[in-house]
């Protein structure tokens, strides 16, 4: 029997991590399972916060087991908000997109309520598990180093980190912790529904006898991934450093021979950091597609191309700029005075108070026509057309009333906007 995990341990892990319980606000992401309950329990122990709990919808029972939660967290006087999945839910690749929601729900939270760090419940065994599916699938470096520690959010660069001090803790510790503490908690038959792959290769690392087919031997070569990771991700960061220019209207100027000059695996990484980045995407491109595109950079007659959502053009000045693809920008966004939100993934965007409610979408090639036509000498602002087009502006029932990045109007503006793409790459 496994020795139950202790308040102390968690302590220690905390402060490894480099946190102290003055550094929040924190949230604890608290599905019911056993390690998200123990989870809640320690982080009780330890510091303050705010107890999220998601409610996926996916299940008859699941309102009812979130009420449950609430309540063990209530009974012991501790702060809860339950949120749900709004809208039609999927019949298809259930579980990755369910796991989309969450974390759409979870971070958007904490972005509304300044919380710095979202504390989640992944233990050891789910480390294994994540090496062996990505393996199985083929991932390279990247994905091979699993989950980290502590990580930035995934649905934009401006929310929450993301913090897992269970990473090192074997579910079955985590069990006999609440088992000493009396604590219930909720079992998910999806963990044991086998046309999940997750489930198939839990089942496999479970009844395995091949000696070293375990999950400590799988976390410490995800752990040696990691390292490597590192490794490359600081040499990518200084080739972006060195060959790409970030402006503040959400796109990039990159100097070619400067990339073409790393090591071509650096290279395609920086490639890739920037598509997602100015792409406005939450994953990379396929690695065939980017190689594609990395061979096409070398090409003199380079024409231009898209890729992940991402515009990518020559220009006379000899430079390549990449820039949102503004055909595949769909969000509108409705915005009251003293409201902040994130637009495109890429921008966050609030209106001022005194401003005039409305929506945030892609200015477009109308837009950009109706504003030049009362205003030419907008024509004049030196941001390439491809830019232009994707920039957000707040339009009303009369139209386009406010660009910021094209400066108009001169003055007196009341939509502000952050962009957090130069933080992403660099």
């Amino acid at each position: 029997m496994a020795a139950p995990y202790t308040s102390q341990e968690f302590a220690r892990e905390m402060a490894a991590l480099g946190l102290t319980p003055g550094d929040g606000p924190f949230a604890v992401a608290t599905s019911g399972g056993p390690d998200s309950m123990a989870l809640a329990l320690l982080f009780a122990g330890w510091g303050k916060a705010t107890y999220l709990i998601f409610d996926h919808g996916l299940r008859n029972g699941s309102a009812a087991e979130a009420r449950q939660v609430g309540q063990w967290l209530e009974n012991k006087g501790h702060s809860h908000k339950i949120l749900t999945w709004q809208g039609a839910k999927p019949t298809s690749d259930i579980q990755a997109q369910a796991r989309a929601a969450r974390y759409q729900a979870l971070e958007g939270w904490c972005r509304s309520n300044g919380v710095t760090a979202l504390l989640l419940g992944h233990t050891h065994d789910d480390q294994a598990e994540t090496f062996l599916m990505r393996l199985l699938r083929g991932s390279g470096v990247d994905g091979l180093a699993a989950m980290a520690a502590v990580a930035p959010p995934v649905t934009g660069n401006n929310g929450p980190k993301l913090v897992r001090p269970l990473l090192g803790v074997a579910k079955a510790r985590l069990k006999e912790f609440l088992k000493a503490e009396g604590q219930d908690y909720i079992t998910d038959p999806s963990n044991e529904n086998p046309a999940f792959l997750r489930v198939q290769v839990r089942r496999l690392l479970a009844a395995s006898d091949i000696e070293g087919f375990n999950a400590d031997t799988l976390v410490k070569t995800a752990s040696r991934m990691a390292r490597v990771k590192g490794v490359l991700d600081s040499l990518t960061r200084e080739v972006l450093k060195n060959s790409l220019q970030v402006f503040d209207e959400g796109y990039g100027r990159l100097d070619t021979p400067g990339l073409l000059a790393a090591p071509e695996e650096i290279g395609l990484r920086a490639l890739s950091k920037a598509l997602v980045a100015f792409g406005g995407g939450r994953y990379p491109p396929r690695l065939e597609k980017l190689e594609r595109l990395y061979q096409a950079l070398k090409e003199k007659d380079f024409s231009g191309a898209t890729l992940a959502g991402c515009q990518i053009f020559p220009d006379h000045d000899g430079f390549i700029y990449f820039c949102r693809e503004a055909s595949k920008i769909s969000q509108t966004l409705s915005l009251n005075p003293g409201e902040r939100a994130i637009w495109d993934r890429r921008f966050e965007v609030s209106l001022k108070e005194g401003g005039t409610p409305g929506e945030v979408r892609a200015l477009g090639e109308g837009g950009w026509t109706s504003l030049v036509q009362n205003h030419p000498g907008l024509k004049q602002t030196p941001i390439p057309f491809p830019v232009k087009v994707g920039l957000p502006a707040l339009f009303t029932s009369g139209g386009v009333v406010e660009v910021p990045h094209l400066h108009f109007p001169a003055s007196n503006g009341h939509l502000a906007i952050s962009d957090p793409v130069a933080a992403k790459l660099l």
